[in-house]
């Protein structure tokens, strides 16, 4: 199973633009844009000052005094370049796996299908997101 996702022409900043790839028992993730911040409407608390800024906003408070969320909220918004998870035995993916060398050869394996996948599907990664608002503007005249 894999999976693109894009912020561009959705929150403004940086692209952040990530792809994926799952077996049964591992999740790779490839953030094409690691110096981006991964950023989604839960991520500008002004859209959610009526109902206490969402749960981003809530992260960053308990924060301040616990080191589990701080740490989460941190990852929530900067990225590596790959994440690498164990879903047997981390289901909540908190534990990243990717500089793990014994586990190079199931990392490689999966980003490899990720890498073919986006050339089957003609993505050309970076190249791609900054040409989103482009499309998006040219697709929605007079609107």
């Amino acid at each position: 199973m894999n999976h693109g996702h894009t912020n561009q022409g959705i929150i403004s900043g940086l692209p952040f633009p990530s792809r994926s790839v799952r077996d049964k028992r591992y999740k790779y993730i490839q953030n094409l844009n690691p110096e981006g911040i991964s950023s989604n409407i839960m991520t500008h608390n002004q859209s959610f000052q009526a109902y206490g800024g969402g749960w981003m906003t809530n992260w960053a408070k308990l924060g301040e005094t616990n080191d589990f969320w701080a740490k989460r909220h941190k990852l929530i918004l900067k990225r590596p370049a790959e994440e690498l998870y164990d879903l047997a035995n981390d289901p909540w993916e908190l534990n990243n796996l990717a500089n793990n060398p014994k586990l190079d050869s199931i990392k490689n394996n999966l980003k490899t299908q990720v890498q073919d996948w986006m050339l089957q599907q003609n993505d050309t990664g970076m190249i791609a997101e900054f040409s989103v608002k482009k499309r998006q503007k040219s697709t929605h005249k007079g609107h």
